[in-house]
């Protein structure tokens, strides 16, 4: 008899979109976040410090010490009127207009400041997860798992993107 299988994630991972903050530092800046393999920006109508929150702790901070209007971002407004009551685990999981659906200009772009709090060793190759995203995409018969991985190195952020064919 023919048998098939299905290949996911273990249920336990959260796949959240990918943040980042655009700024002089790696703890403040405009909010950016990847969407449909583009990054682009949030609108301030309706944000607040719960959102402000939930942004720096995907990005690892224990919480935010503001957020401001900041403008000058490029590109798409992904998301606009965002309402986190404050315990979510990532952006998405907040109120809002939906992805992409937005009536405002770049001007109105959201910027965060974080607690600076990510404490670094003396050692100069200790490496720190901060966050990890990740999905299975089919190509053929094949499954090909896409991982976004944001790390502290050396003192410094950065995405590392890999993947990983599985032929189930």
């Amino acid at each position: 008899e023919d048998v098939g299988i299905t290949c996911r994630l273990n249920s336990s991972t959260n796949v959240v979109p990918n943040v980042r903050l655009i700024g002089d530092t790696n703890f403040s800046g405009r909010v950016e976040v990847f969407y449909n393999d583009q990054w682009g920006t949030i609108c301030d109508d309706f944000f607040g410090m719960n959102s402000a929150n939930v942004i720096c702790r995907q990005l690892g901070f224990s919480g935010a010490s503001s957020f401001q209007t900041v403008g000058e971002g490029i590109g798409n407004i992904w998301l606009d009127d965002v309402m986190c009551n404050g315990d979510e685990q990532s952006i998405n999981q907040c109120l809002s207009n939906g992805w992409g659906i937005n009536n405002c200009v770049h001007s109105e772009d959201v910027g965060i400041t974080c607690i600076n709090d990510i404490s670094y060793n003396n050692v100069d190759d200790e490496i720190n997860l901060i966050s990890f995203n990740a999905l299975w995409i089919t190509v053929g018969v094949a499954f090909v798992l896409v991982a976004m991985v944001a790390i502290i190195a050396n003192k410094k952020r950065k995405i590392v993107v890999a993947a990983e064919i599985e032929n189930c």
